[in-house]
């Protein structure tokens, strides 16, 4: 792990040192499929709760329930995206009464997470057989790193095999916010454009899974609009502390988490 982000921070340096961060362009993206979409109610929602699959936001970190969840999970809580992924899953399980004694989950890369740990070596390119019947999965950033777009969405798709009928599956992973065009595509880590998002999206549905609509808003608080630089953190200032890293400067583009829900078809 050490040695691949020093990989990224090398060619991050390389290709988006320039005087201005990258910028931030999801909001000007086009939707080719706006059945996909979360479309938005007069009553609003309160952050933190009814979790869809959506961007990472500082607001929605900040709320009470993710604040809670970081406690539960004997963490700090700080502006750090890894923060909302692991809340975010916790949240999203828990409204879907995936939490409750006698469930059983599958994590794929789980490593030291926070979250439970320790299951044997799984390839995502090629998940055994075995691997059956579960209440739900879930996976923090971890499928950008399959080799290329189309290995991360291959596997996305691959895993829902792992599911019992009516289960749910929960993952994060790089989001490009500058562009729905170039992006990082192949590689020890890529970044996924809203087309991609879009696409697997519209064949999960097809496959008569349920995707949870997608809600790209950003946010509108100061750190949604800090775009951290390589090597991370350094640039950091108060009022918010050393950790600003809800966005990052990656490979020349703008990167965040977006959170995927499906429910496999019953």
């Amino acid at each position: 792990m050490k040695s691949l982000l020093r990989r990224l921070v090398a060619r991050s340096s390389s290709c988006s040192r320039p005087v201005t961060p990258p910028p931030i362009r999801a909001h000007l993206f086009s939707r080719r499929f706006p059945e996909l979409f979360h479309q938005p109610t007069a009553a609003g929602r309160t952050e933190g709760t009814g979790m869809l699959s959506q961007l990472c936001r500082y607001g929605t970190l900040d709320s009470r329930p993710f604040r809670d969840w970081i406690a539960r999970l004997h963490d700090t809580w700080d502006a750090h995206r890894k923060k909302w992924e692991l809340a975010y899953i916790c949240q999203a399980l828990q409204e879907r009464g995936l939490l409750a004694a006698g469930t059983r989950g599958l994590g794929f890369a789980v490593g030291a997470e926070k979250l439970p740990s320790g299951y044997r070596p799984v390839d995502m390119n090629h998940i055994p057989d075995d691997l059956r019947g579960y209440d739900f999965t879930w996976s923090t950033c971890s499928f950008e790193h399959c080799g290329s777009i189309d290995l991360g969405l291959r596997f996305l798709e691959r895993q829902m095999e792992c599911l019992r009928p009516g289960g749910v599956a929960v993952h994060t992973t790089e989001f490009n916010l500058s562009s729905n065009d170039d992006t990082l595509a192949e590689g020890p880590c890529v970044i996924f454009r809203l087309r991609d998002i879009e696409d697997v999206c519209r064949r999960l549905t097809a496959q008569g899974h349920h995707v949870e609509p997608l809600d790209l808003d950003p946010g509108s608080d100061e750190l949604d609009r800090f775009v951290d630089p390589p090597p991370y953190y350094e640039s950091a200032k108060e009022p918010y502390g050393r950790i600003k890293h809800l966005r990052l400067s990656l490979a020349g583009y703008a990167s965040t988490s977006i959170g995927l829900i499906i429910r496999k078809a019953a």
